[in-house]
C-alpha cells in the first residue's frame, strides 16, 4: 500500500517505520529510515525513536552511533523519552561504557533510565555491574516496577546469589502487585532453577495464575541442569495436556534428559516429530542435540546417519558423534572422523582433543599422542583447559609412557582431582606404589 501512494508524507513513512520496528522486523525499518532521509524528509522524534529500538533489537551499534549524533547535532537529545531510548540502543548493543556515559551526562533520571542501563549491563554480560546498580536504585528510593524485578532476578541468577534473589521475590510478594506478571513469575522461576533450588522454582511455577511456553522452558531447563530428567519428561506431557506446543528449546531440553536416561524410544519419537515439523532443516544446534542424544545412548548407527544427513556442522557436530564413539568403545571410528573433520578443514577445539586423546589413550597409541600434545602445545592449551592437560597425562598414563606423564603434570599451572588421579593411576598401573603414595601426600 505504501508503495502505491503517489505522495508520500511524513506520516505515511512513520506507520511504515512504526509498524516494523513493533513486528520485529528492525533491518526494514532502518532501511526505510536511510530510504526517507535520501528522498529529502526529515525525522521527527517519532522516527528517530523507532530506528534507535529497530538498531538496539539487532545490535547495529554503527548506525545507531550514525542516528545519535543526528539528533544531538538537532538539539533533540534532551527529550526524556530519547535519551532513554538512545542510552538503551547503547545497552542493547553492549557498548556499557557509552551506556554509563550517557546515563551519568543525564541531570534528571526517570525510572526508565535506571532500568535502561541495568537491563544493558545484563544484556552486555557484566551481572555484578547491574547488581550493584541495582542497589543504587534501592538507595536512592528509586520504586521498582516490574522490569527492574526482572533485571534484578536475572543479574542474581547469573552469578548464584540466591540470598539476595530471594530477598527480591519477598518485596515482590510485599508489594503484591507483580506477583500476577507473567514475565515476573518466568524470571522467578529461571532464576531458582538455575540457582539450583529446583523445587522451590516448582512452587512459584505452580503458584503462577498463568503460563507460557517460556515458563515451562524454564522449569524444564533446571531439571535437566540438576538431572531430574523424569520430571522434564512429564513436564512435556503436562505442557501438551494445556495446548502448548514445544519450541526448539523445549526440544532441546527433552532430547538431552532422554540421553540422560537413555530413552531411546523416545529420542526417536522426538526426532519424527522434529521432521513432521520440518525444525531440523538448518537448524544447526537443534540438530547437534539430537546427534549427541542418539550418541549417549548407544544408537551409533542412527547417529551416523543424522550425520550424514547434515546439511551443515560444525564442531559440536563433529564432537558428539566422536565423543559417542569413545564413550561407547568405538574408538577406531572416533579417529577416523576425527581424520575426516581435519580434511573437511574444521579445526578441532578443546573437547575434540580431550576424546581424541582418550581414544588413543585406549587404543595405546602414543605415536599419535605425540602429535596431538604438539599440537596442544603450539596452541597453549595446557595453560588455558585444566581438563586438556589431565587427557593429555591419562593417555601417556595408559600407554605405559609415565616419565612423559609426569613431565605433562609438572608443567600444568593448574591440577585438578583428575590430574592427580590420572597420574597416581598410571604409576599404580606399572606397579610403582611408592610413587603413588608419595603422590597422595602432596596432594
Amino acid at each position: 500500500m505504501f508503495d502505491m501512494l503517489l505522495v508520500k508524507s511524513k506520516v505515511s513513512w512513520s506507520i511504515l517505520i512504526t509498524n516494523y520496528t513493533d513486528n520485529g522486523l528492525a533491518d526494514e525499518a532502518v532501511h526505510v529510515f536511510r530510504e526517507m532521509q535520501l528522498m529529502g524528509i526529515s525525522p521527527d522524534t517519532v522516527m528517530y525513536t523507532c530506528c534507535l529500538k529497530a538498531c538496539g533489537s539487532i545490535g547495529a551499534l554503527i548506525e545507531g552511533q550514525k542516528v545519535h549524533a543526528e539528533i544531538a547535532r538537532r538539539g533533540l537529545l534532551n527529550a526524556f523519552e530519547v535519551g532513554n531510548v538512545v542510552l538503551d540502543m547503547y545497552g542493547k548493543c553492549h557498548a556499557v561504557s557509552k551506556a554509563e556515559e550517557i546515563f551519568e551526562s543525564f541531570s534528571v533520571r526517570n525510572l526508565v533510565t535506571w532500568n535502561a542501563l541495568l537491563h544493558g549491563y545484563i544484556e552486555g554480560g557484566h551481572p555484578l555491574k547491574a547488581i550493584r546498580h541495582f542497589e543504587k536504585m534501592q538507595l536512592e528510593g528509586i520504586d521498582a516496577d516490574a522490569v527492574t524485578f526482572v533485571g534484578g532476578l536475572k543479574s542474581h541468577r547469573e552469578l548464584g546469589i540466591i540470598d539476595k534473589g530471594l530477598e527480591i521475590h519477598a518485596d515482590i510478594v510485599r508489594g503484591g502487585s507483580f506477583e500476577g506478571n507473567l514475565v515476573v513469575g518466568n524470571t522467578l522461576v529461571d532464576m531458582y532453577a538455575g540457582c539450583g533450588l529446583v523445587n522451590r522454582a516448582r512452587q512459584v511455577f505452580d503458584m503462577l495464575p498463568a503460563r507460557n511456553i517460556i515458563t515451562w522452558n524454564a522449569l524444564m531447563s533446571g531439571y535437566v541442569e540438576y538431572d531430574s530428567n523424569e520430571e522434564v519428561i512429564d513436564c512435556l506431557e503436562q505442557m501438551r495436556s494445556h495446548g502448548i506446543f514445544p519450541d526448539l528449546i523445549t526440544y532441546m531440553c527433552i532430547l538431552n534428559a532422554c540421553s540422560n536416561v537413555a530413552a531411546r524410544e523416545k529420542i526417536m519419537e522426538i526426532h519424527e516429530e522434529l521432521e513432521r515439523r520440518s525444525l531440523l532443516k538448518g537448524n544447526v544446534d537443534l540438530s547437534n542435540t539430537l546427534l549427541d542424544s542418539y550418541a549417549k545412548c548407544g544408537h551409533l548407527e542412527m547417529a551416523c546417519c543424522l550425520f550424514k544427513c547434515l546439511e551443515v556442522s560444525d564442531p559440536a557436530t563433529w564432537n558428539a558423534l566422536i565423543a559417542g564413539y569413545v564413550e561407547h568403545g568405538q574408538d577406531e571410528l572416533a579417529l577416523k572422523s576425527f581424520a575426516q573433520m581435519e580434511y573437511g578443514g574444521i579445526m578441532a577445539d578443546s573437547i575434540t582433543l580431550i576424546c581424541i586423546l582418550k581414544a588413543l589413550g585406549n587404543l595405546g597409541l602414543v605415536g599419535q599422542g605425540e602429535e596431538i600434545h604438539a599440537e596442544i602445545e603450539r596452541r597453549g592449551l595446557l595453560c588455558k583447559s585444566i581438563n586438556v592437560g589431565s587427557s593429555l597425562i591419562d593417555m601417556y598414563a595408559k600407554c605405559g609412557c609415565i616419565a612423559r606423564a609426569q613431565t605433562v603434570f609438572d608443567k600444568l599451572t593448574l591440577r585438578g582431582v583428575i590430574s592427580w588421579t590420572a597420574l597416581m593411576a598410571g604409576y599404580a598401573q606399572l606397579g610403582q606404589s611408592q610413587s603413588v603414595f608419595a603422590l597422595s601426600t602432596k596432594w
